[in-house]
């Protein structure tokens, strides 16, 4: 839990723990995975699924009266700060196990994504012109 924040209104998630890892169930269907490591951290907020460009994260809302703000999953787990991106290094917005997850600059994070898409795009050209 971050400092001097409280849950809107404390509600557990069905949590399943495997192994290593933890699924929480999420309205809509989805599920969000955790280190199992971390259930004690988020096990006592309410999450969601919220739908962010064209990704989906899991969302909880803290907070009370006016100062009501939503807080991400993974940026919580990752110790995100405020400046920095946290992203998730195999596009997987619902997989937010640490080993999934880097904080970095808003710079470095649109170069990645930059390069990954031209990747793809190469990739899908190469395909296109094998098949001919």
């Amino acid at each position: 839990m971050l400092e001097n924040e409280k849950p809107l209104k404390p509600s557990k998630n069905q949590i399943r723990e495997w192994g290593d890892i933890a699924f929480i169930d999420l309205d809509n269907g989805m599920t969000a995975i955790i280190d199992r490591v971390d259930i004690p951290q988020i096990r006592n907020y309410k999450w969601r699924a919220v739908k962010s460009s064209r990704l989906w994260y899991a969302k909880t809302t803290v907070g009370s009266g006016k100062k009501q703000v939503d807080l991400s999953l993974h940026r919580m787990l990752a110790k995100t700060p405020p400046h920095l991106v946290c992203h998730h290094k195999h596009r997987n917005s619902m997989d937010n196990r640490k080993s999934e997850l880097e904080n970095m600059t808003h710079a470095a994070h649109s170069a990645l994504h930059r390069m990954n898409n031209l990747i793809v795009q190469f990739e899908q050209k190469k395909s296109r012109s094998l098949q001919v």
